[in-house]
């Protein structure tokens, strides 16, 4: 869920659920007793989510609501996901990084926008696709690096000027190092990585 969701559940007055060590059975015991009406989750989590023969013994139906971060889901689990959780009106994903705080860009509540994308770029929040290679824009439909603007970006690395020095381009975009487009409807869509990166338990 990240440290923006915690806060938001403060500011607004919500009772969050947060778990020392996650297990699906836990995750489904929780929800069961708590009745919450969202979860925050990671790929990985609603990969197990949409498998779920343990679901059955659990009552599950207060969810309507299932955020994802950290990663794309694939059509195959949201699909599934909305198939055995029957009472899920939404599931949004989002785009984002530490270095840049927070959300970058998140699917709309309205189930208007395509399965396979994040997204539009949130309010205040620049980002372009470039072709790493010739560092020159491409064009919509086409793959490239997504870069990014945003009043919230990191200021550097810590005691690291050349990592720092080496994340943005000449205009000041940060280099995301993840592949993807952006569609005709000004949507982002993520396809690969340029590196991929060692996730600790998805985390």
């Amino acid at each position: 869920m990240g440290y923006t969701g915690c806060v938001t559940g403060l500011i607004k007055g919500q009772t969050t659920i947060l778990m020392k060590k996650y297990t699906l059975e836990r995750l489904l015991q929780l929800i069961e007793k708590y009745k919450p009406n969202f979860i925050g989750s990671a790929p990985v989590i609603a990969q197990q989510m949409a498998k779920l023969p343990v679901a059955k013994k659990y009552d599950v139906s207060s969810i309507k609501w299932i955020s994802s971060g950290g990663g794309k889901l694939d059509d195959g689990t949201i699909k599934s996901i909305y198939k055995e959780f029957p009472n899920v009106e939404f599931i949004s994903q989002g785009y984002g990084m530490t270095e840049a705080v927070t959300a970058l860009a998140m699917t709309r509540a309205n189930r208007s926008d395509p399965i396979d994308c994040v997204g539009l770029p949130l309010p205040l929040v620049e980002i372009k696709i470039v072709d790493p290679e010739t560092e020159t824009h491409v064009s919509i439909g086409k793959l490239g690096e997504i870069r990014f603007k945003a009043p919230y970006t990191m200021k550097g690395y810590w005691k690291n000027p050349e990592a720092t020095r080496a994340c943005y381009d000449k205009n000041g975009y940060f280099k995301t190092g993840d592949i993807g487009f952006i569609d005709d409807q000004g949507l982002l869509h993520i396809k690969d990585r340029i590196k991929e990166l060692i996730k600790v338990k998805a985390f």
